[in-house]
């Protein structure tokens, strides 16, 4: 068991070992920062349970485990949520879906354009969507009717909300190409 001074003066002699250690694997300060602040919470949170043994082998096995999280995260964020998060940092499932209705028109053509787009989903994604935006059921009810787990409705439908985002950028890029051969812009 540690006393608070003990935590203090392996706080201070380790710090800067381990903030190097995850910049050097991170090559980012910001993710660095905050690993190596994870690292050290997590040690004066469990500093009653350790001894002054390999207190140093303890907190480098701890940035390495933490590093690994944040590489995870990583691969999720940009395979699942690329969203252009300097404009939306706080966008919601429902902000995104109905972003992508949003125009200057009557409420015919802006389901017009949701049906056409939900048209070309998978049924299975289609369905998905439909249960989770239009009919409002919670992750757990979605599940539940699609024999999936949460985690699997999780994923399913952001795979289909980056579809679906990507179809309509694709339409955006066609149109605006469209306008400028014309030389209407």
């Amino acid at each position: 068991m540690l006393t608070r001074s003990e935590v203090e003066e392996f706080s201070n002699t380790y710090y800067n070992d381990i903030f190097s250690f995850c910049c050097s694997h991170l090559k980012n300060e910001h993710d660095a920062a905050d690993v190596t602040q994870d690292v050290f919470l997590l040690f004066t949170e469990k500093a009653d349970t350790l001894t002054t043994q390999n207190i140093r082998a303890w907190l480098f096995s701890v940035a390495s485990n933490k590093i690994k999280e944040k590489y995870r995260e990583r691969v999720i964020r940009t395979r699942f949520v690329e969203l252009d998060e300097s404009l939306h940092p706080y966008i919601t499932d429902e902000d995104l879906f109905d972003s992508l209705t949003q125009s200057f028109v009557d409420d015919f053509e802006i389901m017009e354009k949701k049906l056409k787009l939900l048209s070309k989903l998978e049924p299975h994604e289609r369905e998905l969507l439909m249960d989770l935006y239009e009919r409002k059921m919670k992750y757990s009810q979605a599940a539940e009717k699609h024999n999936i787990s949460v985690k699997n409705v999780s994923v399913r439908a952001l795979r289909a909300r980056r579809k679906i985002k990507e179809m309509a950028e694709l339409s955006f890029m066609t149109l605006l190409f469209v306008l400028i051969k014309l030389h209407l812009i």
